[in-house]
């Protein structure tokens, strides 16, 4: 079982991208995880974690209301590489509190936030 040794947040950026007030639905939470080789740097990945809230109407209409960016830098206490399909269970419990921050920074409900790592890897 893949397990996180160290995870330091270092870099942040968000946004508020919906500008109306009254667009109802359903709000849907998205992230997904990339994992890349730190060339070059005194830890061994780097982690860039994609956020996304939208609220979908009846019509399965999107609208975007947050996009945020986080990157971390990660060790594990085995290669990754082997282990991709548990990457976004290792590491959500450390990921998610970031997330639950940008949700009340937007006033958004974070009630949508899963509790546990469901979401989609990117490419490595």
């Amino acid at each position: 079982m893949l397990k996180l040794n160290n995870i330091m947040l270092l870099s942040q950026s968000s946004a508020r991208n919906l500008t109306e007030n009254d667009i109802t639905g359903r709000l849907e939470f998205s992230g997904t995880f990339t994992l890349n080789n730190a060339d070059n740097r005194p830890w061994p990945k780097e982690l860039t974690v994609d956020i996304s809230a939208s609220v979908v109407n009846e019509n399965d209409e999107r609208a975007e209301l947050m996009h945020a960016q986080n990157t971390y830098a990660v060790s594990f206490t085995e290669d990754p590489e082997n282990s991709t399909s548990e990457l976004p269970e290792a590491v959500w419990p450390y990921v998610r509190p970031d997330v639950i921050a940008y949700f009340h920074t937007y006033n958004l409900p974070a009630d949508s936030i899963p509790l546990f790592g469901t979401a989609t890897q990117g490419d490595n």
